[in-house]
């Protein structure tokens, strides 16, 4: 998600073009699994967007947390549900991470990481798309070919399908298959990313389960009864 998502329609795109879009009210169950070959990880988070509105929630080290983007009070929170306390920052910046570092992976891309924490004066860079792939990449790939294949339907809805293959000066190849959603304007209901280099292969599924279109103002306040801190750190 470049900071703030674009709706755009990919039906109304010339054919084998892909082009990303969201609704802008909407809710998701979001299931990414990492598989390297020798591990695999599984993580789910609630995401919800109303106009420039963003909210996520997942569990971390057994807490609930929530973080909420509100471009129109410039602020963004970080909420522990079970302690029912919240950090409060400005809205400037870029999400980055707050005390746990990216790990770097042996063909130069950067494993993506969760923050666990806001720093001060830091906001989210939240980006729909952002989790569809194993790797952040420092250079633009020399080579990408991308096509479009037979429409599938997920969840009784008909998706367009695209293929995107890219490689880039290091050797790495990255495969990336995206369905997406006409029906919630090019919304990306599954991505199946491939990523293969000299000393690793790690494939990336990610899905949008529970697709919703009734998000309402309510879920992105701060809940009466929360306490303002500094810190939502474990001590």
């Amino acid at each position: 998600m470049s900071g703030c998502p674009t709706t755009r329609n990919p039906q109304g795109g010339p054919a084998g073009v892909e082009i990303p879009g969201e609704p802008h009210n909407y809710s998701a169950i979001v299931s990414r699994t990492v598989d390297d070959g020798a591990h695999q990880e599984v993580t789910v988070t609630r995401f919800a967007r109303l106009g420039e509105m963003l909210r996520e929630q997942w569990n971390q080290d057994g807490e609930t947390l929530v973080s909420i983007w509100r471009p129109d009070l410039g602020k963004v929170f970080l909420l522990s549900l079970a302690r029912r306390a919240y950090v409060e920052s400005d809205l400037s910046g870029a999400w980055m991470p707050g005390g746990e570092s990216a790990s770097p992976d042996p063909s130069g891309g950067r494993l993506n990481r969760r923050p666990n924490e806001l720093a001060p004066g830091m906001s989210p860079k939240i980006d729909p798309d952002e989790v569809d792939r194993a790797f952040e990449y420092e250079a633009a790939p020399e080579h990408v070919e991308t096509e479009e294949l037979p429409e599938v339907v997920i969840d009784g809805r008909s998706c367009r399908v695209f293929r995107q293959r890219a490689v880039f000066t290091n050797g790495l190849i990255e495969t990336v298959r995206t369905f997406r959603s006409p029906d919630l304007e090019g919304l990306a209901i599954r991505v199946e990313s491939e990523t293969e280099g000299s000393a690793a292969r790690i494939k990336v599924l990610t899905e949008r389960r529970d697709v919703r279109t009734d998000v309402t103002p309510d879920q992105f306040d701060v809940p009466s009864g929360f306490t303002r801190v500094t810190s939502l750190a474990h001590r």
